[in-house]
C-alpha cells in the first residue's frame, strides 16, 4: 500500500509513504529538520492548474508532476502536494 486517505469533516487526510526518490532531509534557517514531510491539499484539476501558476508567480518550483498530483515545497522547504485525484472508489 503506498497512501491511505482518510474523510474528515473539512477535507482529506492523505498519508503517503516515500518511495525513496525524496531529496534528502533540508534544514531551516532556525535549524529545524524539514523536507521529508508532506501535506496534500485535494482541489478540482482547474483549481490545480490555477494553483500551480500562483505557486510560480510567487517564485516556487514545481518538483514533480503525476496525472493527478503537483508536488511543490513551501518556503520552509516542507514537501506540499495538490491533488485533483477523485476521492470516489
Amino acid at each position: 500500500m503506498r497512501s491511505i486517505w482518510l474523510e474528515l469533516d473539512s477535507g482529506v487526510l492523505m498519508v503517503e509513504r516515500l518511495d525513496g526518490s525524496a531529496p534528502e532531509p533540508t534544514f531551516d534557517a532556525k535549524g529545524m529538520h524539514c523536507g521529508l514531510f508532506l501535506i496534500a491539499f485535494q482541489m478540482s484539476a482547474d483549481e490545480r492548474e490555477d494553483a500551480e501558476g500562483r505557486i510560480e508567480k510567487e517564485g516556487g518550483g514545481i518538483e514533480s508532476r503525476t496525472t493527478f498530483t503537483t508536488y511543490a515545497r513551501d518556503p520552509d522547504g516542507n514537501r506540499i502536494a495538490i491533488s485533483s485525484h477523485s476521492l470516489t472508489l
